[in-house]
């Protein structure tokens, strides 16, 4: 994820959110969103434009992230996951509000209507048809592991008069938005955060376990301690919790999956 969390063009197309352009596939939430794990069919979307403010070309263009870094909802197939994993590129911003909201959203199973049809379609494997179970089933468990190399930001759209037209929107997904002018400030980093951990409480009080990870956190910055803090109030413990540098974050996730493994287990 970037700012926006692109869940791919398959999985938006049964939303209930009308197309304004190609480049990408991410909605805009409103802050009400962050109060629960859920996302419907029935639930009025407007897309995300698609501008960036780098032209890095070490980063994938586009705020929401293109469809090479777009989610795959629902697979067990190792290799497809790896090869998404292995083509992502960097993107501007920390939108980890907008990451959890998508997370929990795959397991609320509000949204299992759309797997269904997506499964009908042949855009995930049919096993996944009937998925995510609800929430007070017996058998099943439900995991997130959530990873963040800062804290959140301030997130911003593009401003009214700057998308309006066919050759605006082509414009913005080659030239860098105009950052003094050409957009306007939805959320700041205290309110993205606030988003964030709302969402956290929201998703544990699911039963919903969450381990964080924060990686590379400059922890001589004041950035570095808040997104510190906040992911360890967002997991499930403080043990559900991991600070790591560089080859590190193998252990970690070695870690997790041990743990998550023992509880399969004992079940």
């Amino acid at each position: 994820y970037g700012g926006q969390t692109n869940p791919g063009a398959a999985l938006f197309g049964k939303l209930n959110v009308a197309r304004v352009h190609d480049y990408s596939s991410c909605v805009t939430f409103a802050d009400a969103a962050f109060d629960t794990t859920s996302i419907s069919a029935a639930t009025p979307f407007s897309q995300f434009p698609h501008f960036s403010i780098t032209s890095d070309s070490d980063w994938t263009w586009g705020w929401c992230p293109d469809e090479v870094s777009a989610a795959i909802p629902m697979s067990n197939d190792a290799d497809a996951l790896k090869d998404r994993i292995t083509d992502m590129r960097m993107h501007g911003k920390t939108g980890i509000n907008n990451a959890l909201k998508w997370g929990a959203a795959m397991l609320d199973p509000a949204i299992q209507p759309i797997m269904s049809l997506l499964a009908a379609d042949g855009e995930i494997d049919a096993g996944f048809a009937n998925r995510p179970v609800a929430f007070n089933d017996g058998g099943t468990k439900k995991f997130i592991v959530l990873m963040t190399d800062g804290r959140s930001t301030n997130q911003i759209t593009v401003a009214n008069g700057y998308y309006d037209t066919e050759a605006e929107i082509a414009d913005l997904a080659t030239d860098v938005l105009n950052y003094s002018n050409g957009y306007y400030e939805v959320t700041d980093a205290v309110q993205s955060a606030s988003q964030l951990l709302r969402l956290c409480a929201a998703t544990k009080a699911q039963g919903i376990t969450i381990y964080t990870i924060g990686f590379a956190l400059d922890m001589t910055q004041a950035w570095g301690v808040k997104a510190a803090a906040d992911l360890e109030t967002c997991a499930t413990s403080s043990g559900h919790f991991y600070e790591v540098e560089e080859t590190e974050i193998a252990t970690a996730f070695n870690s997790i999956a041990r743990s998550i493994q023992t509880v399969k287990l004992v079940q």
